[in-house]
């Protein structure tokens, strides 16, 4: 795949309040035997940029995260629930996508549709 996008449930809850925040992490894989360059951009519901970054994945790597550790945001994320989606994109098409949200101890998968 050259083109992959994971959903976000964000719930981001002020530290005093004592309650778990809902996250969404990713893992990313280049199957192939070149170098993948990725792009990964976080928008909001209806498209709006709100954080980016970008890595280089060697032939057989992975790289793993977590969205709001992971991500250049471009301006601090806001408390209460959210819901956003991670376009990721490859230079090349030997990029494959897992994706996992929990909240607490709980945790549960999330798809990953492909795009290209």
């Amino acid at each position: 795949m050259t083109s992959v996008i994971i959903p976000r449930v964000r719930e981001k809850h002020d530290p005093r309040d004592g309650l778990a925040d809902i996250e969404t992490g990713f893992a990313i894989v280049n199957t192939g035997s070149a170098t993948a360059n990725v792009t990964a951009k976080l928008m909001d519901a209806t498209g709006n940029p709100l954080a980016n970054t970008s890595f280089v994945l060697k032939a057989n790597e992975h790289k793993v995260g977590i969205v709001s550790a992971g991500f250049n945001f471009l301006t601090p994320e806001t408390l209460g629930r959210q819901y956003h989606y991670i376009l990721f994109t490859s230079d090349q098409p030997s990029v494959g996508a897992a994706a996992l949200a929990w909240e607490g101890g709980s945790m549960t998968s999330f798809p990953v549709d492909a795009l290209q």
